[in-house]
């Protein structure tokens, strides 16, 4: 389908099959933007209270439309086999990237929350074209693309021309599989360099899923519980005989009526047993059963366009180091800065998401 692209190029009208306006192929700038109008009311870069948002002519719009139906076939493979990716792909949505979140995330306790600074505004195009040219090999339609994130912008409001030397216009209708296409190298860096150090965190400290045993806390908590349960058991069991003050042996009968017909000494060491079980059956619902220290480290990641959350059940300190290597990892491969007003790191007790508000629970047990 590439080659299909390359004699559009070409300025020659006989080697023009898909007769695309002489505008385009005398100055390929013209494929993105003829006007850029103005939106007041969104804080956008370079210190103007606005965004600008690019909005194609006709012609424009249906050269576009080729070049992303090209890049879909190419990419779209790639961001299913992750399928962590769900913004501005076909047949792909909020409630895709949240349905699984619930069932994903059992025992995750810290999430970080991450948004782009400036997002489409501030891609770099030689990055954008190397991370492209690992698929694409046709160096015309490369070229082309290029000439499209470097379009002219003229904006209404001051009746200039700006060449951009950063970003997509974000009225384009190839701009968001670009987009794609560009935060794809941070997915694989999420799915690949961060697994790979949770996975070595997990052989050092030998953690293991599925044969954790119970902490040594946790048995203590079990065993004082049996403990107390079997000496109640004592005075209330079928055949339970006690001693009383004056030698005799007393069995007691069966049924719910047993420890009024205890001794005042033996029905208060009885109720003090039952009281103790009911304290330790507490302790042992509301204490988790595993160590932190030996449960394995796990991670759930999603992402819809500029906005993603990486949810762990490690530590705090652990969010901490991979927030770090998160933002390295974007300010020096991709260009990137994470937003501070929007980067936050918590321990889950309510998330708000896609404007979506999920809760965490604790069951209600009854005794």
């Amino acid at each position: 389908m590439v080659l299909t692209i390359s004699p559009m190029l070409d300025a020659n009208g006989p080697q023009n099959p898909a007769r695309v306006p002489p505008k385009f192929w005398k100055d390929p700038k013209n494929l993105i933007q003829s006007g850029r109008p103005y939106i007041n009311g969104i804080n956008g870069i370079n210190g103007i209270n606005g965004i600008n948002g690019g909005l194609p002519d006709f012609d424009a719009k249906v050269v576009q439309a080729a070049i992303n139906l090209i890049l879909t076939e190419i990419y779209e493979p790639e961001f299913d086999a992750l399928n962590v990716s769900f913004g501005f792909r076909p047949h792909r949505g909020c409630h895709d990237s949240i349905k699984d979140i619930p069932a994903k995330t059992q025992g995750m306790k810290t999430a970080i929350e991450g948004d782009i600074k400036g997002a489409f505004n501030c891609l770099q195009h030689d990055t954008l074209i190397r991370l492209l040219s690992r698929r694409i090999t046709d160096k015309k339609f490369l070229a082309l693309l290029l000439k499209c994130c470097k379009a002219g912008i003229f904006d209404e409001l001051q009746n200039t021309r700006t060449d951009p030397l950063l970003g997509v216009p974000q009225g384009g209708i190839v701009s968001p599989t670009l987009w794609n296409s560009y935060m794809h190298e941070f997915d694989r860096f999420i799915l690949l360099d961060i697994n790979f150090t949770l996975n070595a965190i997990n052989k050092r400290q030998n953690r293991h899923e599925g044969v954790n045993k119970n902490s040594a806390f946790y048995k203590s908590l079990i065993h004082q519980k049996s403990r107390h349960k079997r000496k109640y058991e004592l005075y209330t069991k079928i055949g339970g005989t006690f001693r009383t003050e004056d030698n005799r042996t007393v069995r007691l009968p069966t049924g719910p009526s047993s420890l009024k017909l205890l001794p005042p000494i033996h029905r208060e060491r009885a109720l003090f047993h039952k009281r103790e079980v009911r304290r330790y059956n507490l302790l042992t619902i509301n204490t988790p059963s595993k160590s932190q220290r030996q449960s394995k480290l796990r991670y759930h990641y999603v992402r819809y366009a500029d906005d993603w959350i990486f949810f762990t059940n490690g530590k705090r300190c652990l969010a901490n180091l991979i927030k770090n290597k998160i933002a390295s990892f974007l300010r020096v491969y991709l260009g990137l800065t994470l937003s501070l007003e929007k980067r936050k790191l918590r321990i889950l007790a309510g998330l708000l998401l896609y404007s979506y508000h999920f809760l965490s629970k604790r069951k209600k047990t009854r005794n």
